[in-house]
């Protein structure tokens, strides 16, 4: 210190000082900048190096002060900076920055965006980000600049977009920019004159996606008119409108989102009639859509997206959740609110570097991995805007920003750069209720001494059966986010998730002693696991203290002891009696006959005490019996009073089959509904409506968990009424008849399998007969040609020329019946395979050597290798078989140039294409290629069974792989084998 103090004033005219010269509050930040509180003049943060930067208060910003007179400033532990204003109350600015950035427009900020209502996104290869808004044009974002340059609609003038609601926009291989506006057509903007042209005569539509295929056809979805493929080149458009009632045809006219696979199909998302996929080698179309009783099927029918994943993973983002596709069945897998998503509307996709999907919704984005399937949430409290996002505004930059469109605005951001809260929240009991009233300390017969959040132990009576807990995590970073969970130990088994509710209810707890716990997470999910505690005692009631039933049994005994001495006393006074018979014999009779009246109405009432004991006992022991074998019981059974409506009993079974517990029934009668599927619960209310009302019924419907199997329950109820008719009693009982179900499913899927079987055995006769008729009619008449040449002199050479006649028609005999013979095998599931590491040329250049070389017309196999070679696991004969064939026919259909092999490696898979420059296969028939004893129309006159490319594809599909045709007539075909690769 040199004994200098420095000055630091409003000065006017030069930059970096002070804004105002009254100070009120000093604070130092975590980062050690120093913040001022001014009156009038809002905060000014005076930096380690000496500059300044200021929090000024601005009316139409409500994301900062709200006042500018700043009278205290406070830092808490986590950084949190609190400020205290003369009109506004308390501010509150979080020690991390929001974790989003946000694009408005607002009449603060400078950007010049001209609408906030982001309808598309898209980054072109220069780095430009361009925006299509609802009703303000497009906007583009130059590299590098931080003001947006806006294209609009301006009909006066030429060049202008054709519409200030812009749907979509593409960029082409060309890096040429389309869009697609509301009913406004398509243009392409004319980079040098900064202009949009109109392209196709589509002026009155509103595209709504746009797709350039692999070939460069160009994809138009439409809203309300279907799909159009247009040719760039030639502008050739063809139009594909909807048509639901005919097989093969669109059947949604809205398109929302296109993709293409790796085969060239056309995948559609609509907005009504699920995912549409047109097939242009065979110009139909099939559909993926929701069924209602098929978990397994498309979620909903309003597709918003679909996103092909890094991995080649189709996910499909729909009104009702999340959608993933399994290929190989044909199935979908769902993921909902109920999973942990922020929404089940599904309105964009996109997927960062490390595999992770982030999802727009109708309330926030979600973050979904894949692999772990956890989800992560964020709202406006992070930093999104408030609204909803919009359908496929989204887009992921080539440096790996993600940018989100929706009706407020464009929020941007970089997955890795995300910061996250780890603060440990500490845990409080911020309250203690009895019947819902808190209990003050203060209060003469209070149960707390002092305030709760300090108390460790609590004391009740047995009365006092309706308790309550409070309790806060002391995290102010979105403080609305924080996660609770409790447990009263002694009572729950396990915790209780209570997600954002700061409150527990226990009612009718049995004496004893328990310990309440609560534990809690910061708004990120970073949990105080050791939490806070407080024990909870519950005196019984007098009669089951331990001094109670002591008394109550020496009681007993001393009245059995009573009842003995005047038992005593009776003995002695008959012995008295019998004395004074001796003495007078006229006296003793009558006393004798007065003694055995009384003794004879003593022993009707000790009878009648035995009997009544006994019912007593009879009673209990049925009692006891009912409820262990109701108890015991794999059924729910339950028993209803009739007036007033009422459950008397449940079993324990309802625990184990609703897995839930008794009290929770008590609060809430009807909460087994909530396992109820949706379809089948108005099947379930008029069930319970006719309980009540006294009519007995039966019904099977489903139930699920979370998590949880999909089980079947089969109830039935009973009226038990009196002679004169009236309901004295409800009584049901349920059984879980989930397996009876599963084995109703397989024996209906049994019968189907065998009628397919006994419809293709059919199929197998008739085809079968007519193929072994043809060779058997030939050999028959060359034998009968043979039988009139012996008697002819000259005829050797005619005999000879049929018996080469009869030598060819038993060889394809013989080749059509190992054919045959095979499929049986393959259909036997008695084809055996038995993959191992194998060298996949060497095994080619054998086959190729054995079976193909040294032909007569010189012709031979040109073998190409491609990739990096390495040992595949296949089975070698199985393979053997498959090239064998596939060279075979490349040779017999192709008749002057040689076939080619081609073996391709690549990260994931083996390649073989066989390629001939033959007749080729007629683009109508290549659909029945695979189909037994079938022939193109082209190959008359040519020998073969038509059961050939049966085997194999049977023998690749073996493999795990697929089997690919290309042909053009008179062109020539390739068959491509595909094999994964471990």
């Amino acid at each position: 210190m040199n004994g200098f103090f420095t000055h630091f004033q409003q000065r006017m005219g030069l930059p970096a000082q002070l804004s105002h010269n009254d100070i009120k509050a000093l604070a130092e930040d975590n980062d050690h900048n120093l913040w001022i509180g001014t009156q009038n003049g809002g905060i000014n943060l005076l930096h380690p190096d000496g500059t300044f930067s200021y929090y000024a208060y601005q009316v139409d910003n409500n994301r900062g002060l709200n006042s500018g007179s700043i009278y205290s400033i406070y830092r808490d532990r986590t950084g949190t900076m609190w400020v205290g204003t003369y009109s506004g109350g308390v501010n509150k600015l979080d020690s991390a920055p929001l974790k989003f950035n946000l694009y408005q427009r607002t009449r603060i900020n400078t950007n010049k965006l001209s609408n906030n209502n982001i309808l598309a996104v898209r980054e072109d290869q220069r780095g430009d980000l361009w925006l299509g808004t609802d009703g303000g044009g497009i906007n583009v974002l130059k590299k590098g600049q931080s003001v947006f340059t806006v294209y609009q609609d301006t009909s006066r003038f030429a060049g202008s977009i054709s519409s200030n609601f812009v749907l979509t926009i593409y960029e082409d291989r060309a890096r040429r920019i389309w869009t697609g506006n509301y009913k406004g057509g398509l243009t392409l903007f004319n980079r040098a004159k900064g202009t949009f042209e109109p392209k196709g005569n589509f002026s009155p539509l509103s595209i709504s996606a746009i797709l350039e295929a692999k070939n460069g056809s160009m994809w138009l979805g439409t809203f309300e008119e279907g799909l159009i493929q247009y040719n760039q080149t030639t502008g050739k458009t063809t139009r594909y409108l909807p048509n639901a009632t005919q097989a093969g045809k669109l059947d949604y006219s809205t398109i929302t989102s296109l993709w293409e696979d790796r085969r060239g199909n056309i995948w559609l998302g609509t907005d009504g009639g699920g995912v549409n996929v047109f097939h242009p080698a065979a110009n139909k179309f099939t559909q993926f859509i929701h069924k209602d009783h098929n978990l397994q099927s498309l979620s909903s029918n309003q597709v918003n997206i679909l996103f092909e994943s890094s991995t080649g993973q189709l996910w499909i983002g729909t009104n009702a959740g999340l959608n993933r596709y399994d290929a190989r069945t044909q199935t979908f897998i769902a993921y909902r609110q109920q999973d942990g998503l922020a929404n089940d509307v599904i309105q964009g996709i996109l997927e960062d570097k490390h595999g992770v999907l982030w999802l727009s919704t109708n309330k926030g984005l979600s973050s979904f991995n894949p692999k772990t399937h956890s989800i992560h949430n964020f709202d406006s409290n992070d930093g999104l805007q408030e609204s909803s996002f919009n359908r496929m505004a989204c887009y992921k930059s080539q440096n790996g920003q993600l940018f989100f469109g929706g009706l407020d605005g464009l929020n941007s951001f970089y997955p890795d750069s995300l910061h996250y809260n780890s603060f440990i929240p500490p845990v409080y009991i911020t309250d203690f209720q009895l019947f819902n009233q808190s209990v003050n300390m203060h209060d003469p017969q209070s149960v707390l001494s002092k305030p709760i959040s300090e108390t460790r132990d609590i004391t009740l009576s047995y009365h006092q059966s309706v308790l309550s807990f409070a309790f806060a995590a002391l995290n102010y970073m979105v403080s609305a986010n924080n996660q609770y969970a409790y447990k009263l130990e002694g009572f729950d088994q396990d915790w209780i998730q209570a997600g954002t509710k700061r409150t527990a209810t226990y009612t009718n707890l049995d004496p004893g002693d328990y310990v309440f716990r609560v534990k809690a997470s910061n708004n990120d999910g970073v949990w105080n696991q050791t939490g806070t505690f407080v024990n909870l005692h519950i005196i019984p009631p007098i009669w089951q203290t331990g001094w109670f039933k002591s008394l109550a049994l020496l009681l007993m005994l001393g009245s059995l002891y009573t009842v003995f001495r005047l038992w005593v006393s009776r003995i002695k006074a008959q012995k008295v009696s019998l004395q004074n018979q001796v003495r007078a014999r006229s006296i003793e009779i009558l006393q004798q006959k007065q003694e055995l009246h009384e003794q004879a109405f003593h022993m009707q009432l000790l009878k009648a005490k035995v009997e009544q004991q006994t019912a007593q006992q009879q009673l209990q022991e049925s009692e006891q019996r009912f409820r262990e074998i109701a108890e015991n019981v794999d059924e729910v059974f339950w028993i209803h009073s009739a007036e007033p409506f009422r459950l008397l009993y449940i079993n324990p079974a309802f625990e184990r089959v609703w897995n839930t517990r008794f009290e929770r029934l008590r609060e809430h009668p009807f909460s087994f509904m909530d396992t109820i599927l949706m379809e089948d619960q108005p099947a379930v209310w008029n069930l319970i409506d006719r309980y009540k009302a006294g009519e007995a019924g039966q019904l099977y419907f489903r139930l699920q968990e979370a998590d949880g199997p999909l089980r079947w329950l089969y109830v039935r109820t009973f009226i038990i009424r009196d002679e004169s008719g009236k309901v004295l009693r409800h009584i049901g009982i349920a059984n879980d008849v989930t397996s009876q179900k599963e084995k109703e499913l397989v024996l209906q899927q049994s019968l189907q399998r065998e009628q397919e079987l006994n419809q293709l055995k059919s199929q197998f006769v008739s085809t079968a007969s007519h193929e072994f008729r043809t060779p058997l009619t030939t050999i028959q008449s060359s034998v009968d040609l043979i039988k009139l040449y012996l008697d002819v002199p000259t005829g050797k050479a005619s005999i000879q020329k049929h018996v080469a006649v009869i030598e060819k028609e038993i060889d394809q005999f013989s080749r059509l019946l190992t054919d045959i013979l095979t499929i049986g095998q393959i259909d036997a599931g008695k084809i055996i395979y038995a993959p191992r590491s194998e060298d996949i040329i060497a095994l080619c250049e054998n086959l190729i050597e054995t079976h193909f070389s040294g032909r007569a017309d010189q012709r031979s196999v040109q073998m190409l290798i491609e990739g990096t070679p390495r040992p595949v696991e296949l089975d070698a004969k199985l393979m053997s078989h498959v090239l064998i064939n596939l060279l075979s026919n490349a040779f017999k259909f192709s008749v002057d140039t040689s076939p080619t092999l081609r073996i391709h490696f690549t990260a994931n898979s083996l390649v073989l294409k066989v390629i001939d420059t033959g007749m080729g296969i007629p683009a109508n028939e290549q659909s029945s290629l695979f189909q037994a004893f079938f022939r193109a129309s082209n190959t008359e006159g040519i020998q073969g069974t038509g059961l050939g490319l049966v085997i194999v594809r049977q023998f690749v599909e073996r493999h795990g792989g697929f089997l690919e045709v290309e042909s053009q007539e008179r062109k020539g075909t390739t068959f491509t084998v595909t094999l994964p690769i471990a």
